[in-house]
């Protein structure tokens, strides 16, 4: 899938939309480009119920503590994390195993 870009008209943050989201919002608006008039993300959304202004808003987003300035999209993989694949780097180059089983060590040991 092809990945495009979209700016929430309150925060101005860039969110990644894929080809499938698009085809809907030609369906439901007519084009992407009216559409692209009137998004507002999700935080930005979730900040305006909360009684906050869009000049506030803008602001957080310039200083970072809104969220990221671009997400990923739906179902994208995620990276393990550092902890993670240090310690099965660790296992695979002492010859460690994790632990296993008891019931699959007998089976093993069976066969």
């Amino acid at each position: 899938m092809t990945k495009y870009r979209i700016q929430c008209t309150v925060s101005g943050i860039w969110n990644a939309i894929n080809t499938q989201w698009i085809n809907r919002i030609e369906a439901k608006y007519g084009s992407v480009d009216e559409f692209r008039k009137i998004y507002v993300c999700r935080d930005a959304k979730r900040l305006l119920k909360e009684g906050k202004t869009e000049a506030e808003i803008r602001k957080m987003a310039e200083d970072g503590t809104l969220s990221s300035k671009i997400r990923p999209p739906k179902g994208a993989k995620k990276k393990k994390s550092k902890a993670k694949r240090k310690k099965k780097e660790n296992s695979v180059q002492t010859g460690e195993q994790e632990s296993v089983d008891p019931e699959v060590e007998e089976f093993l040991k069976a066969s």
